[in-house]
């Protein structure tokens, strides 16, 4: 492979090519108390504090690095060994990136020269510091560790392909073939303690976590509580798995130096115990409620032991009362098919199935399904939708087997209210821990981990003659009064916008297959002894 120059110059230290200064950064609670802070990180003067605080809170390695003197020689202890101790300069976090993939592709055959070996390198430092490209997350957590510092550790049950034969094979340590990846779909089947079942899962996910990377997975092939197990009794049912997935989950978030667990729940709509799984976090934060509220009328003796015992029940999500209860550290989603979309249209029953024997277990009304499906997004924002036979027909690979789990995303300057009644846009908390509030009235908090981008598509602002505005993506579709469904982006300014009653029906739209399925999401919606000129979202009605 021939490397082309188009930034660096042979010669030059890429490492250079920016002006450092020190700097600290401090993550802070609410409340004030400090949850990280570094003093004197060497930062690059162009980059933002959001960038700084970013780095070096989640990117420095913070232990097994060897330190050195001013003049770069390496600082050691009375009895000549070398202390060793965290990163603390963006330069040697670049290092260890550039170098390690040069490193790699050097040894395995990549480049045509040496020049060319170092020119990739040297162009790669360059962009990082210029912030031109950035890899994931689980890169900056562990590429070059091993190459750069040889930090080392047991095997934790990483493989990797060997690039000389192709053959898979078991990793000997942790490091020197690393998990850079940021994001895996696991399978789970319908098994208590075989490979590939359910404890099984629970290994695989701490493994991914330990590591900052995040899982998903679609629980859909569980057994439903109460149905036959083999051995002739009865099934748990898949919500006491998932809380036990949770709890694990949630002891790796604190127990970790990096970020929280990211983990991804799915199920299909049809699966026995979907409406426990709809209502999972409403039902919890009721707990978390129930204690914040009730502690405060508990009899002065037993608050003053509480307040001995340093028992704090509120509504902080990083607090006692949320850490006891479940499905806190989760982002859960329903795969819908196109079906129960006709199902809700005609008022009709939803067919929920056993998982082993395909026979029906019960039915409930669609129209019931989708207002739980619709009230729980509002009160906790979660289940997130996923349009299981849309993400199908679009599918790029079909080949490679139907989508099974996908994770929903929203614009950037989608705004979320936080703790103190302000408002912050989705791209302003990327990669960034932030308390969100889902719903005012209630105090409801939750715990974020931040925004990551995803790609980017044109958003267009419709706007009023009222004064009223929304934003739309590009193939967004909006009712008007004499063209009836356009996209956003071929609106005109003589247009008029028709505020419907009812819902879209797909008669109206079309089956989805293309993107004017959609536009059941988002709809303006508004009864027609209301005020006309109100623009709202609401959800659907009977």
């Amino acid at each position: 492979m021939k490397i082309s120059r188009r930034f660096t110059k042979p010669g030059q230290d890429a490492l250079a090519s920016v002006v450092y200064e020190k700097r600290t950064s401090r993550i802070s609670n609410p409340d004030g108390s400090v949850v990280f802070e570094m003093n004197d990180a060497q930062i690059p003067v162009a980059w933002s504090q959001l960038a700084t605080d970013i780095m070096v809170s989640k990117y420095f390695r913070k232990a097994g690095v060897p330190q050195t003197t001013t003049d770069g020689n390496p600082l050691r202890d009375a009895s000549g060994n070398i202390v060793t101790g965290p990163e603390k300069s963006v330069r040697q976090v670049v290092h260890r990136l550039a170098g390690c993939w040069r490193f790699w592709a050097e040894k395995h055959g990549y480049f045509d020269s040496p020049e060319d070996a170092q020119a990739f390198n040297d162009e790669l430092a360059h962009m990082l510091l210029h912030q031109m490209c950035a890899p994931n997350s689980p890169q900056w957590f562990n590429t070059g560790l091993h190459w750069a510092y040889g930090i080392t550790g047991p095997s934790q049950g990483h493989f990797y392909c060997d690039p000389r034969g192709g053959e898979l094979m078991r990793s000997q340590d942790a490091y020197s073939h690393p998990q850079p990846h940021a994001c895996f779909i696991q399978s789970v089947s319908d098994d208590l303690v075989n490979p590939g079942g359910i404890m099984d899962l629970w290994t695989r996910e701490a493994r991914l976590f330990k590591y900052g990377s995040g899982t998903g997975s679609n629980f859909s092939r569980l057994r439903g509580e109460n149905e036959p197990l083999s051995g002739g009794g009865k099934s748990s049912g898949l919500m006491s798995f998932l809380k036990i997935g949770d709890s694990a989950a949630g002891a790796i978030k604190y127990g970790g130096t990096t970020r929280r667990a990211a983990k991804m729940v799915c199920l299909d709509l049809d699966h026995p115990d979907i409406q426990e799984f709809v209502n999972w976090k409403v039902r919890e934060e009721i707990k978390v409620a129930a204690m914040a509220e009730g502690i405060k009328q508990l009899p002065k003796e037993q608050r003053d032991i509480a307040t001995r015992l340093n028992l704090k029940l509120d509504y902080d999500f990083n607090g006692e009362s949320y850490l006891t209860v479940s499905g806190q550290n989760s982002n859960n989603s329903v795969r819908i098919p196109n079906r129960f979309f006709k199902a809700v249209e005609d008022d009709a029953d939803w067919t929920l199935w056993w998982r082993t024997s395909r026979k029906p277990a019960r039915q409930v009304p669609a129209r019931k399904l989708w207002d739980q499906i619709a009230f729980a997004a509002w009160r906790c924002a979660d289940p997130g939708v996923q349009y299981d036979d849309t993400i199908n027909q679009w599918h790029t690979c079909p080949r490679s087997g139907r989508i099974n789990a996908s994770n929903p995303c929203v614009t950037g300057d989608t705004r979320v209210l936080t703790p103190g009644g302000i408002w912050r846009r989705i791209d302003q908390m990327i990669h960034l821990p932030a308390r969100l509030m889902t719903n005012v009235a209630g105090q409801s908090i939750q715990q974020s981990d931040g925004a990551f981008p995803t790609g980017s598509k044109p958003v267009f602002e419709l706007r009023t003659v009222g004064g009223h505005s929304v934003k739309l993506t590009a193939d967004h579709k909006v009712y008007t009064r004499s063209r009836g469904w356009v996209e956003a982006a071929q609106l005109r300014d003589d247009d008029e916008i028709k505020l419907t009653s009812r819902p879209a029906t797909v008669r109206e739209i079309g089956e989805p297959q293309d993107p004017r399925f959609f536009q059941m999401l988002g709809l303006f919606i508004s009864d027609a002894n209301s005020d006309a000129a109100a623009v709202h979202l609401d959800r659907a009605r009977d």
